[in-house]
């Protein structure tokens, strides 16, 4: 019977040294009796030693160890060699002659004992080179590392949003710890409810199509406070725009939109009778005039302007602090007397801007006289002297001859100039048709 010439054993040993090579792996053979060790081509070719198998001394194939990792080696060759363990597996660096940084992965088991001694006598096995698992190791720890000790919150979510991973600086920002993040849809957690569905909405619509989105979100944080999030969202998506992951950061800005509103408030309010300044008033009259006139002028809203009277007076006489006490007084006045709807600006010195929004000349004007009895009866105490003053009133309403809000205060500036001329301390009120 004839043999088959495929399984001779050269073929075999071609076909398996083939086979390794696909692999990706060397062979070696640790000869303890004579301690040298033989390492095939594949090993010679990743040490730039050439293309040929070597044979090398036990010093020799040491001093390609790193130093740092030949301690564990050598303990594992160790229990090998005393039959500790008849299976030997390490993985560690190599210094390559030309400088060169190898990761191995060694895998093997003895062939061959002293039957007397149980002693190993020779060992064999294969080496693998994971230098790329191992740097994309490090780079895994070193990225998980900066991850977690980023300064800003960081959320790895799945495709539904279900929250995988958080650094502690998220912790730190939400409130809820790890454990109680993780497994979770943090959307819903960390929902305030003061933001419309839409808003929702719109974010995931982004991020569903792949798209980065970035906002401002209002969070409840563990504890039931509302803090501002300036949030970024990436989608990690497959090779289709697929998103696989979502990757969110978390930076909390609410002193910055405390500070914010803070300098708009100011920027916007007269600091001594803390009423809006003539800036934020026009701005509030500006509005109201574009919302009559979308509404075909259906609906009816005011405007009056007042003057304290004689206010020079009581700044030469009593002196400016005292007129100052007097400005207060009237604006507190103001807001204890019209409607929380009512806009009442600072326009400058002594003089005030009133907006009635959704009033229309009868009701204006009533409102108006109420004021002004109001201040009539009032005495402002201040060091001692009792202030009484008075002011002038000139009113009007809008008009669907106005072209801007320059008419409407045209004409309650004429209005208010009468009610000078006519001994002040009274109310003129000139209706749009009487102009």
């Amino acid at each position: 019977m004839r043999s088959d010439p495929a399984s001779s054993p050269a073929r075999l040993e071609t076909r398996l040294r083939l086979a390794l090579e696909a692999a990706g792996l060397a062979t070696w053979d640790l000869d303890f009796v004579h301690e040298t060790t033989w390492l095939d081509a594949q090993w010679s070719r990743w040490m730039g030693l050439g293309n040929e198998p070597v044979r090398l001394s036990f010093a020799q194939w040491r001093s390609f160890v790193h130093p740092d990792d030949w301690p564990k080696v050598r303990s594992a060759l160790i229990d090998l060699l005393k039959g500790k363990t008849s299976v030997y597996q390490q993985r560690y660096r190599i210094r390559t002659p030309d400088g060169r940084i190898l990761w191995l992965e060694d895998r093997g088991q003895v062939c061959d004992r002293d039957p007397t001694t149980g002693r190993a006598l020779r060992a064999i096995g294969v080496s693998r080179d994971v230098t790329q698992e191992e740097e994309k190791i490090q780079r895994d720890r070193l990225l998980t590392a900066a991850l977690r000790h980023a300064p800003v919150g960081i959320m790895i979510a799945a495709a539904d949003g279900t929250v995988e991973w958080v650094n502690p600086a998220l912790e730190q920002i939400t409130g809820y710890r790890a454990d109680q993040l993780i497994g979770t849809r943090a959307g819903y957690l960390l929902h305030s409810g003061l933001q419309p569905e839409s808003f929702y909405r719109e974010l995931w619509e982004t991020i569903s199509q792949g798209e980065i989105w970035q906002g401002r979100v209002l969070n409840k944080t563990a504890t039931g406070e509302l803090r501002h999030h300036d949030v970024t969202i990436a989608p990690v998506t497959d090779r289709a725009g697929k998103p696989l992951h979502y990757i969110a950061t978390y930076r909390d800005v609410t002193d910055q939109v405390l500070l914010e509103e803070r300098l708009e408030r100011m920027a916007m309010t007269d600091p001594l009778t803390e009423l809006p300044n003539r800036r934020a008033f026009l701005d509030a009259m500006h509005k109201e005039f574009q919302r009559v006139v979308r509404s075909g002028f259906t609906i009816s809203s005011s405007f009056c302007l007042i003057d304290l009277d004689h206010f020079k007076r009581i700044n030469d006489t009593l002196g400016h602090a005292a007129g100052d006490a007097v400005l207060r007084h009237f604006a507190q006045t103001i807001r204890q007397t019209l409607r929380q709807m009512d806009v009442c600006g600072r326009l400058g010195g002594e003089e005030f801007g009133i907006l009635l929004p959704q009033t229309d000349d009868r009701a204006a004007t009533a409102a108006i006289e109420r004021l002004l009895r109001t201040i009539r009866q009032s005495v402002v105490v201040f060091n001692g002297h009792a202030i009484r003053y008075t002011v002038s009133a000139g009113g009007t309403s809008f008009s669907i001859s106005d072209r801007t809000i320059d008419d409407v205060f045209a004409r309650a500036d004429r209005a208010l100039y009468q009610a000078k001329e006519n001994g002040r301390d009274h109310l003129v009120w000139i209706a749009p048709e009487d102009r």
